[in-house]
């Protein structure tokens, strides 16, 4: 028997924004002796010197401490509007009898607590649920808030293949934002491993990036790409074993590209390094985009989906502290030549047949 999790499902359409304001050196407020007391534990755990953010509404003059919510809630509207709009995602939901779901997961659950929200709405939609994209979308099916810390959107993409193999839903929505408060992602780093002092991408700084993502995934169709969410894995933790079942996991995928996330700790890059070294269609994420939190393996299935099309199977390997790890694979759609080949190979054998007769 075949876990649901471990089964395919189709994606439909997908979307993913940044902000496109300027990354912002973090400066500690010195009179406030917590958030001092954060950034100095955490920049000696991880062996870094600054911190780099770039946050939606990232104008105001105490950024990127505080922001602007309303930009953030603007650009993720814009975000779904975008992946839910096009030909083939309204075809999908608005399909006679179709079941659509919805899935919205965040990083922190409870965040009105860190955007001095004074409006209920706002409130609702940052601790509940977007009702506004429900609405629009007509989600009757099923809808849930999932809170999963860096497992987010992993843990929304096994939830709706649940959904969709288990006869639930249809279609599934999911949606999502990373929003980097400081003190949140100051002190999350206390819980990963340090390592050894080796230095990452960026030398002494770290790059902290907000994104959300919005993307429609179906039941299983043959003119699809196809997506499959692996139980999550648990590696040895020493690491040199652990490099060694990393690169054996990432050779038994046999996929043309590989995109490796992990938080951005010397000890979990390490590893995603010394595993990609045989491999040349390896891509670090963090190294070339910077740290999203949940949506760094959303950032992976983003470039895989929207380079084009696809010409061949891409995985998606996500590392977390403990050696935690989860694997996606993506699959590309059927070769549109091919089809048209079928096609021209169809209709020469129906005219040489009426020849005939």
């Amino acid at each position: 028997m075949i876990a649901t999790s471990a089964m395919p499902m189709s994606l439909v359409s997908m979307q993913m924004q940044e902000p496109t304001s300027q990354p912002v050196l973090f400066r500690p407020g010195w009179h406030n002796v917590w958030e001092a007391s954060l950034c100095k534990k955490a920049s000696r755990h991880l062996r870094t010197h600054n911190w780099m953010f770039q946050r939606f509404g990232g104008d105001a003059p105490l950024t990127p401490r505080k922001t602007h919510l309303r930009d953030a809630l603007h650009a993720f509207n814009d975000t779904c509007h975008l992946a839910l709009n096009t030909p083939e995602a309204q075809r999908h939901l608005r399909r006679r009898n179709a079941q659509n779901a919805m899935i919205f997961f965040d990083t922190w659950g409870e965040s009105s607590l860190f955007e001095a929200i004074d409006n209920w709405r706002d409130s609702l939609f940052c601790d509940i649920l977007p009702k506004k994209i429900a609405w629009t979308y007509k989600i009757q099916a099923f809808s849930s808030k999932l809170r999963g810390e860096r497992n987010g959107f992993l843990l929304a993409l096994e939830m709706a293949q649940d959904c969709l193999h288990s006869g639930v839903a249809d279609n599934v929505v999911i949606c999502g934002q990373h929003r980097h408060y400081p003190v949140m992602t100051l002190s999350e780093t206390l819980g990963w491993p340090a390592g050894k002092a080796r230095h990452h991408c960026g030398g002494n700084t770290l790059f902290a990036v907000e994104r959300n993502v919005c993307l429609l995934v179906s039941r299983m169709t043959d003119s699809l790409p196809t997506l499959s969410v692996s139980p999550r894995r648990i590696l040895p933790q020493r690491a040199s074993a652990a490099v060694a079942q990393l690169t054996a996991c990432w050779q038994a995928a046999d996929c043309t590209q590989i995109y490796s996330t992990a938080p951005p700790t010397p000890a979990l890059l390490s590893i995603n390094q010394r595993a990609g070294a045989p491999f040349s269609s390896h891509l670090p994420l963090y190294a070339h985009y910077g740290d999203s939190g949940c949506l760094n393996p959303a950032l992976g299935l983003h470039l895989w989906h929207n380079d084009g099309a696809p010409a061949g199977p891409g995985l998606i390997s996500s590392l977390h502290a403990g050696h935690s790890l989860w694997l996606v694979r993506c699959q590309p759609a059927p070769a549109s030549c091919g089809e048209s080949d079928i096609g021209q190979f169809g209709h020469e054998e129906r005219r040489n047949r009426e020849k005939t007769l």
